[in-house]
């Protein structure tokens, strides 16, 4: 069977699509037409043969083969499980502001049509947004069982500041050809969006969850890799709409509520986050 000998494990929202499309550009690599197979956690009672038939179009040239399934870094059986079945795998992570994190979870709430009337009811609604930055105990959680050298953790900020040497960095680590040139690397996959359609954009989420529900993901693939639908679906959100999600005395809110937990990623990570409580 083949198997992959890389996973993106989390977080969501922090540029695993621009990370998938750059990682699907690269002749060395393989990554399947699905991004999120979400094996480790939704679907591991599908057995291994069912996970490595993903794989299984990757040809002899490809070094690396992998996939991104952004809630594996959230469940310790999901990686109780990785660790069982993939024993030489190499994994990586990418962190971002959290809070930034949440303003973009929001608003992919809104480009679906589930939003509800404002950020804050939103969260409460949907309280594993906010819980899901708070990166400290999954981030150890991790280093334990796989240690550093084989669990690397990116920086969205890194991301954004040069996206050329952040490709490089993760060719490198994945043990491919690092001096290849992703020519579309510099462009933003997903900007910020909202329904030209609501209820077209509500009805395809829940087709997209049904498909995930009955197993039929490579389905989902299909349209997610389509620029035209996603076009026809949704507009870029403007800037009053995007800097409209939280006001200031908001955002002093969500410090507060991540200051701990951020000082403490960064000194395990060696890395000064404080620029994430401004």
């Amino acid at each position: 069977m083949k198997l992959p000998n890389f996973l993106f494990v989390g977080a969501a929202k922090t540029g695993s699509t621009w990370m998938y499309r750059t990682l699907a550009a690269h002749p060395e690599v393989y990554v399947p037409s699905v991004k999120e197979i979400h094996f480790f956690d939704d679907y591991y009672d599908k057995g291994l043969a069912w996970y490595s038939s993903f794989f299984t179009p990757a040809g002899d040239n490809c070094k690396a083969l992998g996939e991104l399934s952004p809630r594996y870094l959230y469940f310790s059986e999901a990686l109780n499980r990785i660790h069982r079945d993939l024993p030489e795998v190499k994994l990586f992570a990418c962190l971002r502001n959290p809070i930034d994190r949440a303003i973009s979870g929001y608003h992919f709430k809104v480009r679906n049509g589930i939003a509800r009337p404002d950020f804050f009811s939103t969260m409460e609604a949907n309280p594993e947004i906010l819980e899901r930055g708070k990166y400290l105990k999954y981030v150890q959680m991790y280093l334990d069982r796989f240690g550093a050298d084989r669990f690397r953790v990116l920086m969205y900020d890194d991301l954004k500041e040069n996206s050329a040497q952040f490709a490089k960095d993760l060719y490198e680590y994945l043990g491919v050809d690092a001096t290849y040139n992703h020519a579309d690397g510099k462009n933003s996959v997903f900007p910020a969006s909202v329904p030209r359609v609501l209820w077209l954009a509500t009805l395809t989420k829940k087709v997209a969850v049904l498909l995930r529900k009955t197993g039929h993901i490579r389905l989902i693939g299909k349209f997610q890799n389509s620029p035209l639908f996603l076009q026809i679906l949704y507009r870029p959100m403007n800037t009053v709409e995007r800097q409209g999600a939280i006001t200031d005395s908001e955002r002093a809110r969500l410090i507060e509520y991540y200051e701990n937990d951020v000082r403490q990623v960064g000194r395990l990570l060696n890395r000064d986050l404080s620029c994430w409580l401004e």
